[in-house]
C-alpha cells in the first residue's frame, strides 16, 4: 500500500505551506523524516519526533530518532518502526516535530490510501503549496537567548577602579 500525508507547516506566515508526500506503508518513519525535511528545503541534522495524535492535534505516543525517553516507556525509534505498523486508516493524524530548540512543527494527516505502484520510486512529493519559511528564520538563540550588545552596558552604575590592580586572587586578603 501507498500512503499519501498532507504535511501542513506551522510557520509564523499567516499563508499555508504544505506538501503532499507519499510513502511505501513498508517505509520507516526515519525514510519519512527524511522526506518531510527535504520537502521543505530544511538541512536536517536535527533531533526530530513523530507523534500520534487525535482529531485536535493533542500529542499521544512518540516515534523519535533517538531513545531519550527513559524506562517502560511507549517510545518507539524511527528507523525500527515501519508506516503501516502505526498508521492503519485514513485521517489518521500526527504531530512532527523538528529541531527541538527551534520547535519547527508539523501537522501531518493521512489522506489517501492507494495501492503500491511498483513503478515509483518512495518517498516523493506528489504535491507543493506554497513557499516554506527559511530553516533559519525561526532562531531562538538569536531572538530569546543572545541579548543585543547595548543590554552588556552597565554604565557608571559600577566603578571598575577597585579591580585596576588586581591580578591574581591570591592578591586578595581572604
Amino acid at each position: 500500500m501507498q500512503y499519501t500525508f498532507r504535511v501542513l507547516i506551522d510557520a509564523e506566515e499567516e499563508v499555508d505551506v504544505f506538501r503532499d508526500i507519499v510513502v511505501n506503508a513498508n517505509d520507516s518513519f526515519s525514510s519519512f523524516h527524511e522526506a518531510i525535511i527535504h520537502a521543505f528545503d530544511f538541512e536536517g541534522g536535527q533531533m526530530a519526533s513523530f507523534y500520534l495524535s487525535d482529531d485536535e492535534w493533542n500529542k499521544g505516543d512518540e516515534v523519535g530518532l533517538m531513545d531519550m525517553s527513559g524506562e517502560g516507556s511507549s517510545f518507539r525509534l524511527m528507523d525500527k518502526t515501519t508506516i503501516k505498523k502505526l498508521i492503519t486508516e485514513a485521517n489518521q493524524k500526527m504531530v512532527y516535530v523538528y529541531d527541538f530548540l527551534n520547535m519547527w512543527c508539523f501537522f501531518v494527516e493521512l489522506i489517501k490510501i492507494d495501492e503500491l505502484d511498483e513503478a515509483k520510486q518512495y518517498p516523493y512529493v506528489a504535491l507543493s503549496f506554497g513557499t516554506p519559511p527559511s530553516e533559519d528564520s525561526k532562531n531562538i538563540i538569536d531572538d530569546f537567548l543572545l541579548p543585543d550588545e547595548s543590554s552588556y552596558d552597565l554604565g557608571d552604575e559600577y566603578d571598575d577602579s577597585e579591580f585596576e590592580s588586581f591580578e591574581n586572587i591570591d592578591d586578595l586578603d581572604i
